[in-house]
Order: C-alpha cells, then structure tokens, then sequence
C-alpha cells in the first residue's frame, strides 16, 4: 500500500531509479498475486507506468477543478462519478466510485476501525 504515490513515484522523474523499478515489480505482480495499491490526490502526479497497470481504480469525489486538471484519460472517468455522486444525498466521505472489468458503479463503505489521521498524515 503506498499513500502519496506520487511523492514516491512522481510523474516528473519517469526514469528515476525507484520508478523503473516499480515498473517491474508491476510487471512481475500478477504472476506472483500481488495486490499493490497506490494512492494519489491527482492521476498526473503519478508515473504513467503506475497507472498503465491499473485493473481497479477507485474515485472519491472531486473537488471542483478535478475533471479539468486531470490525465485526459481521467476527465470522464471523473466526469461520470461525479455525476453518480451528485446523486447523493449521504455523507459523500463514505462512498467510492469503482471502475474494473466486471463492476462499475458507486459503492458505500465503512472505515476501518484501526483508521486514524495520524496514520495517512505521513508527509506532515
């Protein structure tokens, strides 16, 4: 699980060291089952090979800019979920826009029990 990802594998260095190397491990991952999660707040801050390899991506909702500003390939990704989101009337915090192969759609979900700011605030 990497939070930040694109502190840690940012696009503006696509070929330093530790973003080639991620690009293997991403290339080997599936033959060993390996699920590798990365988080970021916008896909262009993430090496392109991250995203290339991506079988599930999860949205939150955008914030207001976020469909303009995003990789071209994310800007109806985007477009769509915010329109799913628009729909709710809930907390918009504890829904998540799935898009895979076999499911696309906005799911409901609880936080972990073990969840604490202190935990994704690593860069602080």
């Amino acid at each position: 699980f990497v939070d930040e990802a694109g502190v840690e594998f940012g696009s503006r260095e696509p070929m330093a060291r530790k973003n080639k190397d991620v690009g293997k491990l991403l290339q080997v991952s599936r033959h060993k089952d390996l699920s590798l999660f990365f988080v970021s707040q916008n896909s262009s801050n993430i090496d392109k090979s991250i995203i290339r390899h991506c079988d599930v991506i999860l949205l939150k909702e955008g914030s207001i800019l976020q469909h303009k500003m995003e990789r071209p390939e994310f800007k109806s990704l985007y477009k769509d979920a915010n329109e799913h989101f628009d729909g709710i009337g809930d907390d918009k915090k504890s829904y998540v826009y799935v898009i895979s192969d076999y499911f696309e759609g906005l799911v409901k979900f609880k936080e972990c029990e073990w969840f604490d700011t202190k935990i994704s605030k690593g860069y602080c």
